[in-house]
């Protein structure tokens, strides 16, 4: 396998920085009314997302309401400890100063980094950012997945924004929204070992060669099919008894989509295989068509290890997958 590629992480801050607008600032009574809205919830998806997946992980649940710039140097975080190849022993220390064609490269995947980050910022309303707290450099080995990692991040500016655009009780849309990334908290919560599972496959899509890196990119549109479309079903399966505008939401998310799925959208473009995973959508059809073949509990069964993860195959038809499990 390739080394992978080395990222000024300096550069892509500065980038990203430089290029990403603020948003929109309502009066500071209506910022603090969004904000605890949002973080009320995002405590009361808890109650629902557990109800409906019949999970309960444990571990500390680290909610942040955060602004554009936060959410970018949030992930930029992220993503310098887990691709990292080789960590500076001596973080105290001044490293000396690439040069040439090394230094041009970094500064070169930095500035694409800041870049993509800043096109997205807008547009994304949560994450779950799963490779928080993981770490894969020189620790890699000795990593315990049972420690627990990740933090649930809520773009403020981006779901007001959007909710006065589509024309949405802001209510119901924030509760919405929180379902989605609390199902992903659950998710990964639930199977600690799938934060390390992704954070491998990218790492082997960015630095192996075309054939390793095509199974690499299958496995993980499969994967983030599976955990999107897991997090639509449930945040549609809460009902309007609990979202009265839920369906007046969805319609209208639907007509523009330009939201979600975060990460599944940072890796798209990171890796160049956006498309692929924009075909997340079949992982909710995967999930409805397991739960009425062999229920909730049948479907959580992904969840136990990467050997029970569906294939992309089994994602496209899950009667193959139930048969593989033997359930």
């Amino acid at each position: 396998m390739s080394s992978l590629p080395r990222v000024d992480w300096a550069t892509a801050a500065a980038t990203a920085a430089r290029l990403t607008p603020a948003g929109p600032v309502p009066a500071p009574a209506e910022a603090a009314a969004v904000v605890a809205d949002l973080r009320d919830a995002s405590v009361r998806a808890q109650a629902y997302v557990r109800d409906l997946t019949r999970l309960a992980p444990p571990g500390e649940r680290r909610t942040y309401v955060v602004d554009r710039a936060s959410w970018i140097r949030a992930n930029l975080a992220s993503f310098a400890e887990v691709f990292t190849e080789d960590p500076d022993p001596s973080p105290g220390l001044v490293r000396p100063l690439a040069v040439g064609v090394t230094r041009v490269r970094e500064a070169s995947t930095g500035v694409v980094a800041g870049v993509v980050l800043s096109a997205l910022s807008p547009r994304v309303l949560g994450q779950f950012d799963v490779f928080h707290g993981v770490g894969m450099g020189v620790d890699a080995g000795r990593a315990d997945p049972a420690a627990g990692h990740g933090r649930l991040l809520l773009v403020a500016p981006n779901i007001h924004g959007l909710t006065h655009r589509l024309g949405l009780a802001g209510p119901d849309f924030r509760l919405w929204v929180c379902l989605h990334e609390e199902t992903h908290r659950v998710q990964y919560g639930q199977a600690p070992w799938l934060a390390l599972r992704l954070a491998e496959l990218v790492r082997t899509a960015m630095a192996a060669g075309p054939a390793e890196a095509d199974e690499a990119t299958d496995a993980i549109t499969a994967l983030m099919s599976v955990v999107e479309g897991h997090a639509d079903v449930v945040m549609d399966e809460v009902g309007p008894q609990v979202i009265p505008t839920l369906r007046t939401i969805r319609a209208r998310f639907d007509n523009r989509r330009e939201g979600r799925p975060g990460l599944a959208r940072i890796l798209g473009r990171l890796l160049g295989m956006e498309k692929k995973l924009a075909q997340y959508r079949e992982g909710a059809v995967f999930c409805r068509a397991v739960q009425r073949s062999v229920g909730v509990e049948g479907f959580n069964r992904v969840f136990e290890s990467a050997e029970l993860l569906p294939t992309l195959v089994e994602v496209r038809d899950p009667d193959r997958w139930v048969r593989r499990v033997g359930l």
